[in-house]
């Protein structure tokens, strides 16, 4: 009975590993991220593998694409070559989801 206790916690735990944001950066890299501000010209973020570290800043102009916890995409740029835009394409999509269930891809 008493492993109840610690088995519903753990999986509680687990949600919480899943629950970051990813920043596309033009140059092809991707970093693993808590989007804290959004100003008009820099993002503010903190490393998902260091969340009670320091703030960080990017420049907008930087930037492909935001892609949040919720699933919300953010486009803030275009590529500026296409050999980027192959590295970036080449990223695996983490929607599991079915494509009937998927927004913008209803069937029917």
């Amino acid at each position: 009975m008493k492993y109840k206790n610690y088995l519903l916690p753990l999986l509680c735990m687990g949600a919480f590993c899943f629950g970051q944001d990813k920043i596309s950066m033009k140059n092809g890299d991707q970093v693993d991220a808590k989007v804290m501000e959004v100003n008009p010209s820099v993002i503010i973020y903190k490393e998902s593998d260091n969340p009670e570290g320091p703030l960080h800043s990017i420049s907008k102009s930087d930037i492909y694409r935001i892609t949040y916890s919720s699933g919300k995409i953010d486009v803030l740029g275009k590529y500026s070559s296409a050999e980027e835009a192959k590295k970036l394409s080449s990223v695996p999509s983490t929607n599991s989801s079915p494509p009937e269930y998927q927004l913008g891809k209803a069937s029917g």
